[in-house]
């Protein structure tokens, strides 16, 4: 649901606190809804899509860690994220 729902990457080095990270596809944050913080996934798409994560900042450093973390409210039901 745009504006309200959304996938967001983050990155975690050495255990650290997860951090949003940005990428060819994302938004910046609507302030609406589950999304207030750092560059999110959201809206809806046609078909199928290639998406461009630098990784550069965190080569050579130990311990780093990805994760995608999906919020949504409850007023739409439709299907979550692909990938």
């Amino acid at each position: 649901e745009t504006n309200w729902d959304g996938v967001q990457l983050q990155v975690s080095v050495g255990g650290g606190a997860w951090t949003p990270v940005g990428a060819t596809r994302t938004q910046a944050p609507s302030g609406q809804g589950v999304q207030t913080v750092g560059p999110w996934y959201e809206g809806s798409q046609a078909s199928w899509g290639t998406e461009t994560v630098d990784l550069p900042p965190w080569l050579g450093l130990s311990d780093v860690r990805f994760q995608f973390v999906l919020r949504s409210d409850s007023s739409t039901f439709r299907d979550g994220f692909h990938f």
